[in-house]
């Protein structure tokens, strides 16, 4: 009799280290329907809008800015001599042609700069 208690006892420990080692990664206050407030873990697995956002947003400041300081007429021409080379250099060009967000900053850095 007093092995189950310890076996139940060993089984329920091992619950509580589990769900302990899932809430280190994160976790999220809910209220249960008797009104207690639980702890669930996060999932674990998050897509990473932030980071994708930010870094389409960093690539079209950057292409506008390198038309800005080179000209439009002589990125064009880089562009397209870069899209005669490889099939890397290729997919290169098809991502830095203009557009029309590259078009709307290159707007805004050269309003900026005549103003200053």
């Amino acid at each position: 009799m007093a092995y189950y208690g310890f076996k139940d006892f060993d089984r329920r420990i091992g619950r509580i280290e589990k769900r302990r080692r899932k809430i280190s990664g994160g976790y999220v206050h809910r209220v249960s329907r008797d009104g207690l407030v639980v702890l669930k873990p996060r999932s674990s697995y998050r897509f990473p809008f932030k980071g994708i956002v930010l870094t389409l947003a960093g690539l079209f400041v950057l292409k506008a800015f390198l038309v800005f300081s080179l000209g439009e007429t002589l990125y064009q021409d880089r562009v397209t001599k870069l899209s005669e080379g490889t099939s890397f250099e290729a997919i290169g060009a098809k991502v830095m042609t203009l557009d029309p967000v590259t078009e709307a900053l290159h707007d805004v850095f050269r309003k900026a700069a005549d103003y200053v």
